[in-house]
């Protein structure tokens, strides 16, 4: 039996995927991120009874989910029906992703895709970032993967807290290893496609902060220029991190 009050990296759940940890990273100023406040996953889908037991009893109290409506309909998250959970549906992509063409081409790469999601998905991210400040206990956020969409969530907050960029890729490249359904999940794809998206390359997170420190100076910056008050960032710098 797993001990609710441990701080794991990775949590020790088998039915989702790539359910991991914000907790436990340095930051610039000697403190570090909290445990279970935090956590970011892959598809919901299978979630077993004992899993969601796990979750519950770690704090789970809100699900933010990034995936669009057709991917929510294809397959549901079961916490979206659990009373005990507040559940949010926030997708960062618009339109129907189970029918779109993943043949890779240069004018639409995975950089690109974080830099365009960071400028077109401005109301979604604002609210994911509004809800984790305001939540009451643990906020898990999530969308197929756990690796795109979450990771740019997950690189976002990370930055904010004051993590180093070294920190933050590491906790994006972990995703790759973890991400071992993606047959099962994703659309049926060419096998380049297919390998090019599981893919948690350095170069591609690396890309994206260096858009937002280079565009807006600090993930503050661009969190005040999306919406998010100075109110809300100071309750999320009291959620995410504790002084050393």
């Amino acid at each position: 039996m797993y001990d609710y009050t441990a701080d794991y990296v990775r949590l020790p759940i088998s039915s989702v995927k790539n359910v991991r940890e914000i907790g436990g990273y340095p930051t610039k100023d000697g403190g570090m991120t909290q445990w279970h406040r935090v956590l970011r996953a892959g598809d919901m889908t299978e979630l077993s009874e004992e899993d969601r037991s796990f979750l519950l009893g770690y704090g789970l109290t809100t699900v933010i989910d990034l995936r669009s409506a057709d991917e929510t309909a294809l397959r549901p998250n079961p916490l979206a029906e659990d009373s005990r959970i507040a559940y949010y549906q926030l997708p960062y992509i618009a339109g129907d992703l189970t029918a779109i063409d993943f043949t890779v081409t240069d004018s639409m790469t995975l950089p690109k895709l974080y830099v365009q999601m960071a400028e077109m998905a401005k109301e979604s991210i604002r609210n994911v970032f509004q809800i984790i400040a305001r939540a009451k206990g643990t906020v898990l956020f999530h969308c197929t993967a756990g690796k795109d969409r979450t990771g740019v969530t997950a690189a976002l907050l990370l930055l904010f807290a004051g993590v180093s960029t070294d920190d933050i890729i590491s906790n994006y490249q972990v995703s790759q290893t973890y991400f071992t359904s993606a047959a099962t999940i994703l659309t049926p794809m060419p096998e380049e496609a297919f390998s090019y998206l599981i893919a948690s390359d350095t170069s591609y997170i690396q890309h994206f902060l260096n858009y937002i420190l280079e565009r807006y100076g600090s993930a503050e910056s661009y969190l005040c220029d999306i919406g998010v008050s100075q109110e809300e960032l100071q309750m999320l710098r009291d959620k995410l991190t504790k002084k050393g």
